[in-house]
């Protein structure tokens, strides 16, 4: 039984020299590790002696002996027309190299702003607030959020009142680690949010409970402003969807009333228990 070999194998391996020879090779390894001539510039050469960087310097501005731009004191080199590109792109826009337009912008139309516009005739702010399908309104100029007055109190930035550093809740968003708005925008901002009341809103229905809680007619012990009470069964957890409100309450009925569940029977099983051992 014979075996077969490949013929592969017994061929001698050639070893491929390089075509301009191993001198010229070594050249030009040795080109590769050449920098660019300029004091300083370590990059590696690309021509004339110079890196790319250097050597684009060159043609732009000396390269091939290229004539300067015929403008007035220009010293740039030509490049279309006897004129650099400067000159040329004035030419060609408006017919005269020399040709200078100052451009002017116009102030915001919303009579107040004193900006300048930028869209359809309105500043960036008022463009937005048009957008928006907003009324335009005056822009608040910008104030830092450590800026405080002759008595040391801090702005609030929604209902503009100058208002002690304790009545702002923390906040590490701002340098100063005070929120922007005080907390009785804060709390305005929470009821609209969760039960859709806005503070007249609020204000109404407290004085058409006499000014207290609807169960107990008190105040919260604990100086607190009455809360919010809606109906679990339409919106259960914490937020309304304005329909379920039921009122006004204290602190204390208001948790009365979840220890209960919010179930009849059981307050007056509760009412019946305390009226059996009532002393």
């Amino acid at each position: 039984m014979s075996v077969l070999t490949c013929d592969n194998e017994m061929r001698p391996r050639r070893v491929r020299e390089h075509p301009r020879g191993m001198a010229d090779l070594r050249e030009q390894i040795d080109m590769t590790k050449r920098t660019c001539s300029v004091p300083g510039c370590e990059k590696p050469h690309t021509a004339r002696g110079w890196c790319s960087r250097h050597y684009n310097q060159w043609q732009r501005n000396d390269g091939a002996g290229r004539r300067r731009c015929s403008g007035d004191a220009c010293e740039k080199p030509a490049l279309k027309r006897g004129w650099c590109e400067m000159h040329y792109t004035r030419w060609k826009k408006h017919g005269d190299p020399e040709c200078v337009i100052t451009k002017t912008r116009s102030v915001c139309s919303y009579g107040p702003c004193d900006r300048l516009a930028d869209v359809r005739g309105l500043c960036s702010a008022h463009n937005d607030q048009r957008a928006a399908g907003k009324p335009l309104t005056e822009i608040r100029a910008w104030r830092s959020h450590l800026e405080r007055d002759d008595a040391g109190r801090k702005l609030c930035r929604v209902c503009l009142a100058w208002l002690p550093e304790g009545e702002f809740g923390k906040s590490s968003r701002y340098p100063d680690g005070l929120a922007y708005m005080c907390k009785g925008c804060n709390r305005d901002k929470a009821r609209l949010r969760n039960y859709g009341l806005t503070l007249n809103q609020y204000q109404a229905m407290l004085a058409a409970q006499g000014g207290g809680c609807a169960i107990c007619g008190g105040q919260c012990s604990t100086g607190r402003m009455l809360a919010v009470d809606h109906d679990h069964k339409c919106c259960p957890g914490d937020r309304s969807c304005g329909q379920c409100v039921r009122g006004l309450l204290c602190g204390t009925c208001n948790h009365g009333l979840g220890h209960f569940k919010d179930d009849p029977a059981l307050l007056r099983g509760a009412m019946s228990y305390l009226e059996r051992h009532h002393g």
